[in-house]
Order: structure tokens, then C-alpha cells, then sequence
């Protein structure tokens, strides 16, 4: 069974410490074009409402489990960062 994760990211999700020692690293928002590229009317691209509204696509575990039959059946997932 493939069952792909949907996600998209957001930098509070960024838990590394900032890097200090190296001049010119851009801002994220001029580094990354999905601040830029991407519109998801009706939701806050500056907050985790886009994280939150696909996160809520994915399919829920128990019914990933009954899929499976219990995990008799092998899983394969992946996301858009494979």
C-alpha cells in the first residue's frame, strides 16, 4: 500500500540555532520562493494554518491500519521531499 504524506513546512518548525558566525545567509522569505510562488487563498502563509490545513489531508493512522490489515500488509510513504 503507498500511501504518501502530505506536508508542507513552516519555519517555527525550525527548532536549530540561528547561525551566527556567517554573514549573508538571506532571510528566509528571500531564500525560499513558496513565500513568493505559491497562494493558498483564505489561509496565512506567515503563520502554520497552511502546515495545519495539509496536514489534515493525510489519512488518519487507525485508518491507515485498517487499510493494512492490521500491518499485514506492507507500507510504503514517502513526501514531496523524496
Amino acid at each position: 500500500l503507498v500511501v504518501p504524506i502530505l506536508s508542507w513546512h513552516h519555519q517555527s518548525f525550525d527548532t536549530e540555532p540561528a547561525i551566527t558566525n556567517w554573514g549573508g545567509i538571506p532571510k528566509i522569505h528571500e531564500a525560499m520562493v513558496d513565500y513568493t510562488a505559491c497562494v493558498w487563498p483564505g489561509l496565512n502563509m506567515h503563520s502554520e494554518e497552511v502546515a495545519a490545513h495539509i496536514d489534515a489531508m493525510n489519512l488518519p493512522v487507525d485508518q491507515v491500519l485498517q487499510m493494512t490489515k492490521g500491518g499485514a500488509i506492507p507500507v510504503v510513504s514517502f513526501s514531496h521531499f523524496v
